[in-house]
């Protein structure tokens, strides 16, 4: 004799299928950082390595305006806490401003490292008798590489937002989306990420020099 039917719990669905949408960009984004620390404590590791190995022919200098980048990287990190408190409080304008800024530090960073590096090869300074000069350069590419993602991140959430952001019913249903409440949250953590590991990579270097 079979049992009586149970009516299934809506909230239950619910909350089940937001955890599905939800869990695995974290747990993605858990093991990306994973990896990239890995890696740069590798580099790191190596490039103290060789600072026992390294016969210095000359004094590096590193120019003034490589100092810029840690201030970006720390821009980085304060407008990806405001985007969200502009996202909860339905603040379109700011939200936009938000955006467009942390695309052009983000941009600001990797013209200001490039252009750097540029200032080396320029003088013709080789990366080989240098090797200290050499992990300063892959860590500064490597970060660079996680600073260019994320303006790639941001130029679609901006393309999203200017989308709607004329319509009124558009622009309701932007801010009562939740994924893009929680792909803000995880640019957050992201960009908290690189701020930590720029400030204690390039300083670690600048200042073992």
């Amino acid at each position: 004799m079979n049992g009586p039917k149970v009516k299934p719990d809506l909230s239950q669905v619910f909350v089940s299928s937001e955890a599905k949408s939800k869990y695995p960009k974290l747990t993605t984004l858990f093991f990306l950082l994973l990896s990239s620390s890995i890696t740069v404590l590798c580099v790191l590791f190596l490039y103290l390595i060789s600072i026992h190995y390294t016969v210095h022919t000359s004094e590096i200098q590193i120019p003034k305006l490589f100092f810029t980048a840690s201030v970006y990287t720390m821009m980085l990190s304060l407008l990806s806490e405001k985007s969200i408190d502009y996202f909860k409080n339905d603040r379109k304008t700011s939200l936009l401003a938000s955006t467009l800024l942390t695309t052009l530090f983000s941009l600001l960073f990797i013209i200001t490292t490039a252009f750097c590096f540029a200032h080396y090869i320029e003088h013709s300074i080789s990366f080989q008798d240098q090797l200290q000069l050499y992990y300063l350069f892959v860590f500064t590419a490597f970060v660079g590489l996680h600073i260019l993602g994320y303006v790639l991140h941001s130029v679609q959430l901006l393309n999203r937002l200017a989308k709607v952001f004329n319509d009124k019913v558009g622009t309701l249903l932007y801010f009562s989306d939740e994924s893009i409440l929680e792909n803000l949250r995880l640019s957050k953590y992201f960009c908290h990420y690189v701020n930590v590991i720029w400030l204690i990579g390039f300083y670690l270097m600048v200042f073992t020099m």
